[in-house]
């Protein structure tokens, strides 16, 4: 799947920093004095380890790739019941700044995987795998699977495979008694260290977790009958609600949010760009929670009307618009009618990390929109997104309300007034979107010292000041055109080739936790309006440290950035 590791374009010129680092750079003329556009074309994860571009379409995929990452402390073992917690407080608050509505705090959500502790869904199973006759390990072949992505044609000495998540206790060292149940005509087992006393009757089976180390667990299929296959696989903590889609303890943390921002949900049809169509899209009820091109769309909407949060929802730019049209009347039809869907086409357009920057260059250049390559690629995304805002206006008719439409930016003014100045952007839109993170790019040495890391945060308190500046510019421009300014992404993007100890030092210093408050605190005062974190889980790792917190359920106490999170939302935007 295509989580990508985003990188940093800088435009000069415009004083616009992206919501990703600088790696290795090349720059393209911006077509305007002094404004250049540097970018890079390597493919990373947030949080994680290089990605081929083929392993772009499985969540299981990723989640077998070895992480760099930390990992948890897997000591203690005892038992554990999974109990529904307080319902989460809702995020709102008085406007602070006069004109414009209150500030709220949205969230930007990794999809479930086996190697991350961001387990959002009860079913502790992940994607297939094919084990080989020869003991390999090859992806699934899609002819393997039915319709609903059960599988139907397992040949001899094969196995289906799907991996396990850990359990939510179980990123604190704890054992855990498991149930797993099935329907249909096969041969099931369970494989690997941490799956003690296995026991099968009929279509279930229980064991008990007990970690060990980093080691994984697996759910095994070694025969399956055709026209009656193992399917509705799930695995659960064995005194769990069966019925509950989501974790609980999830629940209670992202539900403290106010927008959901499920771009890393759709990651094969947004970040990876691939083509979609409404027929083969992943549904509610298959066999696996992501598909190509992601989580159902359905499942999104769950979650939002459970948690009674806004979701935002990104719109794969190949989509075409029979696809667009019935998302739009899906969620018209099935989001709670008191909630709002903010609306977004693809994920930084601007960002030539990603295959559909290159792809609106080449469409606006063919269409005539501009000879200059920045250019032809900001307004072929202006007119796309009015193309696709047209057919959700149309289906929302009469209860526009309903949805916020939205165009998004790196950030800058001048990026702002190139997009909502196109066409009739402006009138077809509610909101600019943009992503002030504040950032650093360091070097191996630049911590090694106590004046070392003292420089740095002097340096990032700098950001923090100049992302809000920067934002008001923006906002200027917004609010010229009759747009709310909020972001799509923000907070800390420290980078560079650290060591990791180095690294989770610098994000566990007290001193990233008053920045956090800093940075929070003047977005209301002096900006106001939604701002949108990235993101809600991940340990740190190479390539940065991006999540709220390293797992679910993890204390607040040990996630100083996310603890600054909840103390600002508790003092300023709880009713």
């Amino acid at each position: 799947m295509t989580r990508v590791r985003k990188t940093k374009m800088k435009l000069i010129g415009a004083v616009a920093l992206s919501s990703t680092v600088l790696i290795s750079t090349a720059a393209v003329a911006a077509g305007t004095a002094g404004a250049f556009l540097l970018y890079t074309a390597s493919i990373k994860l947030k949080g994680g380890t290089f990605v081929r571009w083929a392993d772009v379409l499985s969540v299981l995929t990723l989640a077998t790739l070895p992480s760099s990452a930390s990992k948890p402390n897997l000591s203690k073992t005892s038992n554990v019941t999974i109990k529904s917690p307080d319902v989460a407080v809702p995020v709102d608050s008085e406007p602070a700044v006069s004109g414009v509505p209150a500030m709220k705090l949205g969230m930007n959500l990794t999809p479930p995987s086996t190697y991350v502790g961001n387990r959002s869904f009860m079913n502790l199973l992940g994607g297939w795998r094919l084990k080989t006759a020869a003991g390999g390990w090859a992806s699934m072949p899609d002819d393997r699977l039915n319709s609903k992505k059960q599988l139907v044609d397992l040949r001899a000495g094969e196995q289906g495979v799907r991996q396990f998540t850990l359990p939510t206790r179980g990123w604190m060292g704890e054992s855990v008694d498991i149930i797993c149940r099935w329907e249909g005509s096969g041969t099931v087992s369970i494989s690997g260290s941490p799956a003690k006393n296995v026991k099968i009757s009929g279509k279930s089976l229980t064991f008990t977790y007990v970690p060990q180390g980093a080691a994984g667990m697996y759910f095994q299929i070694s025969s399956t009958n055709p026209s009656d296959p193992i399917r509705a696989a799930d695995c659960r903590e064995a005194d769990a609600d069966p019925k509950a889609i989501f974790e609980p303890t999830y629940l209670a943390e992202v539900g403290r949010y106010s927008v959901l921002r499920f771009m890393k949900w759709s990651y094969g049809g947004v970040e990876g760009n691939k083509p979609v169509t409404w027929e083969t899209r992943t549904k509610l009820g298959d066999e696996v929670l992501g598909g190509p091109d992601g989580i159902a769309i359905e499942h999104m909407i769950q979650l939002a009307n459970e948690l009674n949060r806004d979701p935002w929802i990104c719109i794969p730019w190949n989509a075409d618009a029979e696809y667009v049209r019935k998302l739009a009347e899906l969620v018209r039809t099935q989001l709670d009618p008191e909630l709002k869907a903010y609306v977004e086409v693809s994920n930084e357009v601007w960002n030539y990390v990603y295959p559909v920057t290159s792809q609106a260059r080449d469409e606006g250049k063919a269409a005539g929109l501009s000879t200059n390559d920045h250019y032809a690629m900001m307004f072929r995304y202006a007119q796309k997104t009015g193309e696709v805002m047209d057919i959700w206006s149309s289906v929302f008719a009469g209860q526009m309300q309903r949805i916020v439409r939205v165009a998004a930016i790196q950030t800058g003014a001048f990026n702002a007034e190139k997009v909502l100045g196109f066409g009739e952007t402006a009138k077809k839109v509610d909101a600019l979107a943009i992503a002030p993170y504040f950032a650093a790019n360091l070097d191996a040495n630049a911590l090694d010292t106590s004046a070392g890391v003292d420089a740095v945060f002097a340096h990032l308190g700098e950001r923090v000041a100049n992302r809000i500046e920067e934002s008001k510019k923006t906002k200027e421009v917004a609010t010229k055109y009759g747009v709310r300014l909020i972001t799509y992404e923000a907070g800390q993007h420290v980078l560079g080739s650290l060591p990791l100890d180095k690294m989770t030092a610098l994000q566990s210093d007290p001193r990233m936790a008053n920045l956090y408050t800093t940075y929070l605190t003047k977005w209301r005062k002096e900006v106001g309006d939604l701002m949108v974190l990235f993101n809600d889980y991940g340990p740190a790792g190479k390539f940065g440290s991006w999540g709220q917190r390293d797992y679910v359920g993890q204390p607040l106490s040990e996630a100083p950035r996310e603890n600054a999170v909840e103390l600002f939302r508790l003092s300023y935007v709880t009713p």
